[in-house]
């Protein structure tokens, strides 16, 4: 996946117990007050982690140190957009899904933060963000939505406040802890199964404005069609085709595929139905389709060949890192869920000569 190089992430207990060669235990019980001496931990060994924690600049959980205690056991649920109340047919209804049952299996409660309060109150103890300021009151938050607040993000980060993000992003400087799908490696095998069909000429279809996942799903693409040899292919971002576009894409271009990437739901697929119910091209007959995700298909129902999110998985995901996070284990903070490829029947070989038409 392309972007920016992130700087080298934040330093655990982990990290400096390996440095001191002593365990974790003993790192937790030292840096709890370093400034005081620890019973049954010698004066020398107290000494060397702290040097080692001062070496690799390591700095406590800002969760942790909120309560003598420990923890709250709550997590935070923010969205940048207004999805709640969330309906079952909705797109992030099994996030919310998977994050409040893993929640709950860890024994843990589940905070769901307001984007509207948040933008009504914009200044507090926690910089000049609400949302960041809200989401102290919890040990850590989940977040997702398609308009990603990299400003928030940026200061969770600055302030050492453990927060997982559903979907890749990429900012300079930061290494952010996410779960995404592998859009990639999704769109690739859907690519190369319309190769294997006896495409040779595939159309890319974009939603505008996709950031992250747009750049994944054309990574994969330019995979597809460079494992599979083919030469000519076309993209096109921003409105869906209209008849006439989609009429030089087949008879000037040779196009007999396109792969859809959707949004949140339907609609940009069910103009491309439009386009062709137009032309009088049928699918997959005239046209074969891959659609690149699995939206909530209520404008154009039909046993589209796809490839299947499973956001329930992903959220609960989100929940295992962000605790992971919580007790400082050292494992990857950027994951990815691969998708699952449904054969659907909206792919088939080529026609052989003109299209009907």
């Amino acid at each position: 996946m392309s972007g920016i190089t992130p700087r080298k992430r934040r330093p655990t207990q982990i990290d400096v117990a390996r440095a001191a060669g002593v365990s974790q235990a003993t790192v937790s019980s030292v840096l709890r007050d370093p400034s005081k001496p620890v019973n049954r931990i010698p004066e020398a060994t107290r000494e060397r982690v702290i040097s080692a924690a001062e070496k690799l600049g390591y700095s406590p959980n800002a969760a942790a140190q909120r309560l003598v205690g420990g923890r709250s056991f709550l997590l935070g649920f923010h969205t940048f957009e207004e999805i709640f109340p969330a309906d079952q047919t909705d797109f992030y209804f099994d996030f919310l899904l998977g994050v409040e049952r893993e929640a709950s299996r860890r024994g843990y409660d589940l905070m769901l933060l307001s984007p509207t309060a948040a933008s009504q109150n914009t200044r507090g103890a926690f910089g000049s963000n609400a949302t960041a300021r809200r989401l102290l009151v919890a040990d850590g938050g989940i977040l997702v939505g398609r308009h990603v607040d990299n400003a928030l993000l940026a200061e969770l980060d600055a302030n050492g406040h453990p927060f997982v993000l559903i979907g890749r992003r990429e900012i300079a400087g930061i290494e952010v802890p996410y779960v995404a799908f592998d859009y990639a490696s999704a769109t690739a095998r859907i690519v190369e199964r319309l190769a294997t069909a006896g495409h040779r000429n595939i159309g890319y279809i974009g939603e505008p404005g996709g950031g992250e996942q747009t750049e994944d799903r054309l990574e994969g693409y330019w995979r597809g069609i460079d494992e599979a040899g083919i030469r000519a292919s076309s993209v096109k971002h921003g409105a869906p085709l209209t008849p006439a576009e989609l009429e030089r894409w087949v008879t000037e271009r040779g196009i007999t595929a396109v792969v859809v990437e959707p949004g949140d739901d339907d609609s940009n697929i069910a103009r491309l139905v439009e386009a062709a119910d137009a032309l009088g091209l049928g699918i997959p007959s005239d046209l074969s389709v891959g659609v690149l995700g699995d939206p909530p298909f209520t404008a154009a129902p039909r046993e589209w060949s796809r490839f299947v999110l499973s956001r329930y998985d992903v959220g609960a995901a989100a929940v295992e890192l962000l605790i992971d996070i919580l007790d400082e284990e050292d494992r990857p903070r950027q994951r990815v869920v691969a998708p699952e490829i449904v054969e659907g029947s909206t792919i088939a070989p080529p026609r052989t000569g003109s299209p009907k038409r």
